[in-house]
């Protein structure tokens, strides 16, 4: 709760990987992502745009090798935006 609208997503690299892929959606089962990134070569990610606020969000990363993908044991993690605050 409360995670910045414009936050880094970092992970732990995997044994043998060559790249990475980050999915981030609104649903649990990552569909409709709202972030798809792939031939990620570091451990971390920033979005170029800011996610919505007060929002529940669901990511996974998938490491890739020559030899096929894994997905990363984060799985599933999930975490909400913060509100938005200021005067417009």
């Amino acid at each position: 709760t409360g995670v910045s609208r414009t936050p880094t997503f970092t992970w732990a690299a995997a044994t043998n990987a060559s790249s990475y892929a980050i999915t981030v959606s609104v649903n649990s089962n990552l569909s409709s992502p709202v972030i798809n990134a792939s031939n990620l070569t570091n451990t971390s990610f920033s979005p170029g745009t800011s996610l919505a606020a007060n929002t529940t969000y669901f990511w996974r990363v998938v490491a890739t090798n020559s030899t096929g993908s894994t997905t990363a044991t984060n799985a599933g993690i999930s975490f909400t935006t913060s509100a938005t605050t200021g005067t417009y």
